[in-house]
C-alpha cells in the first residue's frame, strides 16, 4: 500500500507549532472510460475548462483547487453521495471521486434545472 501512495501522492512537509506534518498532496487526475467518450462529444470550451481543472489539480493539489469559487465545486447528495462536482459552465457538470490518491472523474453531463 506504501508504495501505490508513493506512486500517486506528493509528500509535502509542513512545519506548525514547532512539529513536522507530513501532507499528502492529491495530484494525479484519470479520466474513466465513459467520460472520455463524453468528452469527446461536449463543446470544445467546456472539454478546455475541464482540461485547464485537471493541470490545476496536478499543479497545486485538490485541495488548494477546490478554494477556487469559479468551479463552484461541491459534494453531492442522494444516490450521487460521495462524489463531487464542477461546474464547467453554466449548462455542463463534471462529477469526480477521489479513489486510491487519485482525483477520477466519473462523468461530464448536461446539468438540468
Amino acid at each position: 500500500m506504501l508504495y501505490y501512495k508513493q506512486l500517486f501522492l506528493s509528500l509535502d512537509k509542513v512545519h506548525l507549532k514547532g512539529v513536522l506534518w507530513r501532507c499528502f498532496i492529491i495530484n494525479k487526475v484519470v479520466e474513466t472510460k465513459h467520460a472520455q467518450k463524453v468528452i469527446e462529444k461536449i463543446p470544445a470550451y467546456v472539454a478546455d475548462k475541464l482540461n485547464s481543472w485537471a493541470l490545476l489539480v496536478e499543479e497545486y493539489g485538490l485541495d488548494e483547487v477546490r478554494k477556487l469559487k469559479g468551479y463552484h465545486d461541491e459534494p453531492l447528495k442522494g444516490d450521487l453521495r460521495g462524489c463531487r462536482s464542477i461546474r464547467l459552465n453554466r449548462s455542463y457538470r463534471a462529477i469526480y471521486t477521489v479513489r486510491f490518491g487519485m482525483v477520477v472523474i466519473e462523468e461530464v453531463n448536461k446539468h438540468e434545472y
